[in-house]
């Protein structure tokens, strides 16, 4: 038996692991990853709920591999959570149906699907909940065929301690398996000992939240939010800072329209259900079930999960339509596939050519996961990460948001220690009533003025409060996507120059003149150093559907274009062309703008060389062919086209008049209209 039972779970975790280790990111990745990284190697505090348990397991694990870099060390706790979350699936099968082939295609479901795989590849907390509800359903299934074996209860309300100690959306399987355990084991007679028995030992299994009472009387500098106390811990165990019983804290006009939610799951669904043979074996599971135990098993696990995925569709205020919206709520389908894989387990018994099927399963999946899930080279975060900060001048103070930004700055700060000398301060961090305590125990430079509520926004300070308070010699002020619409306090007083993909805030009494050479050299200099790829199916901007790989692109092209803009405007026609015509295969199919400032820069050039005159007609044209909105200057733009057509089909050395017009003269403002810096305000836990 216990041959048996190793030869069911052995196979699939090392295969698994072996998939995992030949794709698992080597360095810091998208969205909170960077942050829980940095949580985990420096023993800080995550956002809320704070994650306790994958915060001291992963930074135990990560300690204890005698291998590899840090960043791959805690990428690869991800990958042992669903290997071992794979194994125990596998395990639960065997013991249900004791055929380890249907125990290998669940588990290969649930190392396999694309969903999965891609979580389990970089830092996030997925991988540990899934393993710790498969060690559950485990522990249920062996109690759903002894209700009064003590034993397992108290392990099963010690699980159940341990995944809200770790994700709250785990409560909603565990809490209500345990009602009805409850009731089905009602009549036996050690169920009154053994429920007194297991309140406490799922307390017990709550222990891990200690940790955030203690990791906050130092104050580390990545903690999100203030622990220290009872009132502040409370603020944080219920996620007050974005609505208890919300996914983020926007509103973002998308919370309750559910079937629009449960119909953007049925869309993954064949692709990560074995092109559906997943849906179909888990239909044969609950039709044919061998006993009427497993089919009470499996209909109550399904009602839990059921429940679970409705009611987190419900309650989910993220908009689908926003570009990261499907992403962000694609993790939370992670749970009720690992179901799907369960319960294809069981059906699995009664399909035909199960040998070939799990054969194809294995190949298939595993060989597209390798392609398409493949995150060993991908240094795009890091690499961001670091030209930021190497970009910037000594003793510098960088504002900045973004969830992506907040782990990638502090990634190289921390990890790779890299530019240490710069004061890297999150604004969001700046709107807490935390924020004083936070900056004094880590940023000693930092001055924070006291105005109003004393936090940074409409009833505290200003930016332009921040950045008077903190001018000083020897040190230069930078913004990175953390000018809120709301803030335009710097407009007046201060010159919003490009650095990169920063911007520098000069006070007005620096000329544009003496300004000039210093942000036109940081800026070529850095997307010299800095460069993406991209093919022609990469989209950016606000189309729906994307990944953190994409806005990470998206904010590099803006930036560019805002910069060539500004150089436009600086009469610095040359660097202002060769950084449009840089990002004009992808940007300009996003943005029409784009070809209304290209089309200026060009004009420009023809004013001294003719040869550019087809050029202003082409982006002209592409210009009008595809503006959506209504726009007053394009009489003028056609007119302009005509007579730029007339010059290029000249002959050559001839001469025409080429005299600016004011209805076509160059505009700094037209970057606004391109923009696509976006809100970091976290919209996901």
């Amino acid at each position: 038996m216990i041959k048996a039972s190793a030869l069911s779970t052995l196979p699939p975790f090392v295969i698994a692991m072996i998939a995992y280790w030949i794709t698992c990111s080597r360095t810091v990745n998208g969205g909170d990853s960077g942050e829980l990284a940095n949580v985990i190697w420096t023993l800080g505090i995550a956002h809320p709920p704070g994650y306790p348990l994958y915060t001291m397991l992963a930074h135990l694990f990560a300690k204890a591999l005698p291998f590899g870099e840090i960043l791959f060390r805690i990428n690869l706790f991800s990958a042992f959570c669903n290997a071992l979350a794979a194994a125990v699936a596998s395990a639960l099968i065997w013991d249900i149906t004791r055929d380890r082939f249907a125990g290998w295609f669940t588990a290969t479901l649930i190392a396999f699907s694309p969903l999965l795989w891609q979580y389990s590849v970089l830092t996030e907390v997925f991988a540990l909940n899934q393993l710790i509800i498969c060690v559950y359903l485990l522990l249920f299934w062996k109690l759903h065929n002894n209700w009064g074996a003590t034993r397992l209860w108290l392990a099963l309300a010690f699980t159940a301690g341990l995944g809200a100690s770790h994700h709250h959306t785990s409560i909603l399987i565990t809490g209500p398996l345990l009602l009805y355990g409850i009731w089905s084991g009602r009549q036996q007679r050690s169920m009154l000992r053994s429920f007194l028995l297991a309140v406490p030992m799922g307390l017990i299994g709550m222990l891990p939240y200690a940790y955030l009472l203690i990791a906050s009387q130092s104050v580390p500098r990545m903690a999100w939010g203030d622990t220290s106390t009872w009132h502040g811990f409370l603020i944080h165990f219920f996620r007050n800072e974005y609505g208890t019983l919300q996914l983020g804290n926007e509103q973002t006009g998308d919370s309750g329209r559910i079937f629009y939610r449960l119909w953007h799951f049925l869309l993954v669904l064949p692709a990560n259900s074995f092109f559906g043979i997943g849906v179909l074996s888990a239909f044969v599971g609950f039709k044919f079930a061998p006993s009427k135990l497993i089919k009470r098993y499996l209909i109550a696990t399904a009602s839990v999960f059921l429940f679970s995925m409705l009611f987190f569709a419900y309650l989910a205020n993220l908009s689908l339509s926003l570009p990261l919206g499907i992403d962000v709520q694609s993790r939370f389908w992670l749970m009720p596939l690992v179901f799907l894989a369960i319960a294809a387990g069981v059906g699995f018994t009664s399909l035909p050519y199960r040998k070939v099927l799990l054969a194809l399963a294995v190949v298939s999946l595993g060989t597209w996961g390798l392609i398409s899930q493949n995150q060993r080279d991908n240094t795009i975060f890091r690499d961001f990460g670091v030209r930021v900060l190497e970009s910037l001048p000594p003793n510098s103070l960088l504002l900045f948001e973004g969830d992506h930004t907040f782990g990638t700055l502090y990634h190289a700060q921390n990890m790779l220690g890299i530019r240490r000398d710069v004061d890297v301060v999150h604004m969001n961090f700046l709107t807490r009533g935390w924020n004083r305590r936070w900056a004094k125990a880590n940023y000693p430079r930092l001055h924070l003025p006291r105005k109003g509520d004393g936090n940074y926004g409409m009833g505290g300070y200003n930016l332009k409060d921040l950045v008077e308070t903190n001018r000083a010699p020897g040190r230069e002020i930078f913004i990175l996507n953390a000018i809120r619409p709301w803030d335009q306090s710097l407009m007046n007083d201060f010159r919003i120059l490009p650095w990169g993909e920063c911007v520098w805030i000069v006070p007005k009494s620096v000329s544009e003149n003496e300004a000039l050479p210093y942000w036109v050299n940081a800026s070529q200099t850095y997307f010299s150093k800095f460069s993406h790829h991209w093919t022609d199916e990469t989209v950016i901007g606000m189309t729906p559907g994307q990944r953190w790989e994409n806005i990470v692109l998206g904010d590099y092209m803006n930036a560019r274009h805002n910069f060539a803009v500004t150089a436009l405007g600086a009469q610095q026609v040359d660097i202002a062309i060769q950084n449009f015509e840089a990002i004009q295969g992808l940007f300009g199919k996003f943005y029409p703008q784009f070809w209304k400032n290209l089309g200026l820069a060009y004009r420009q050039k023809a004013i001294t060389d003719p040869s550019f005159a087809g050029k202003v007609v082409s982006a002209w044209t592409r210009y009008l062919r595809d503006q959506r909105a209504p726009d007053p200057e394009a009489p003028s733009i056609e007119a302009e086209i005509q007579r730029f057509r007339l010059i290029a089909e000249q002959p050559p050395g001839a001469t025409g008049a080429l005299a600016p017009t004011a209805a076509t003269a160059p505009a700094t403002g037209a970057a606004t209209a391109a923009s696509t810096s976006r809100s970091s305000r976290r919209s996901s836990p």
